[in-house]
């Protein structure tokens, strides 16, 4: 019994209600009229409480350790439910818990598992293309084989299963000589994957040359002959009879 309502032993410093419990040894250490242990486990999470893992990649939890004032290390009776699915993005929760010999619980500890998509999409751009120049400005990005290669890109990603490829090809013309073309490709999660390749527009057309006058011709025999000559032009360097 208590002592004057404050202290059950006033000749024992340790015995008093501020004292920790010592249970089922035959005395009252922390004047509650009981022989029990009353205090809770400890449990001390190991690592962070909040931590990012990447969408589908194994997930190692660090796990936590647990002491008791009497039945001390409990680390080995806790119970760990550990729900986390890297195949799903977003917030999982893995949770501790114990109890000591007389059945105190302890307060629960939980760790938040957030799954994350950095990774960025693959993609994947057509081969190099050589084109026929049509003029002095190169070839039309209506071309057949122009739209063909700007068409063949592909993109895949860990997560999404759509994603919309672009480019920074000309809109209109594509000039002569190379012209690199890059390709990207944005996932939900705002991770952009790129690939380039190229097309090159090259001159291929042979010039043309028109005859001035009438072939074959007659000229008197031993009278001067003044040809009429020719002219000559190409698609891309335009006049050439000079």
């Amino acid at each position: 019994t208590v002592v004057g309502g404050t202290d059950c032993d006033d000749t024992d410093a340790a015995i008093n209600p501020g004292a920790i419990e010592i249970a089922n040894n035959g005395i009252d250490e922390d004047c509650n009229g009981l022989d029990l242990d009353t205090i809770e486990p400890v449990i001390t999470l190991l690592g962070s409480n909040q931590i990012d893992v990447e969408f589908g990649s194994a997930y190692a939890d660090a796990g936590a350790t647990a002491s008791d004032n009497v039945d001390g290390d409990l680390t080995g009776s806790i119970a760990t439910v550990n729900n986390v699915d890297t195949s799903i993005l977003g917030a999982h929760t893995v949770t501790y818990n114990v109890s000591d010999a007389a059945t105190n619980p302890a307060t629960q500890v939980t760790r938040t598992v957030i799954v994350v998509d950095t990774t960025e999409p693959v993609v994947t751009a057509p081969e190099t293309i050589t084109v026929a120049a049509v003029d002095a400005a190169g070839t039309p990005a209506t071309n057949a084989a122009i739209a063909a290669f700007l068409a063949d890109a592909t993109a895949t990603d860990n997560v999404d299963v759509t994603l919309t490829i672009t480019n920074d090809a000309p809109a209109i013309n594509f000039a002569l000589n190379a012209t690199t073309v890059t390709f990207s490709a944005t996932d939900a999660e705002g991770n952009t994957g790129t690939a380039t390749s190229t097309v090159t527009i090259a001159d291929q057309t042979a010039p043309v040359i028109a005859m001035l006058g009438n072939s074959p011709i007659e000229v008197e025999f031993a009278s001067t002959y003044v040809d009429q000559g020719a002219t000559a032009s190409d698609n891309v360097d335009g006049d050439l009879t000079g």
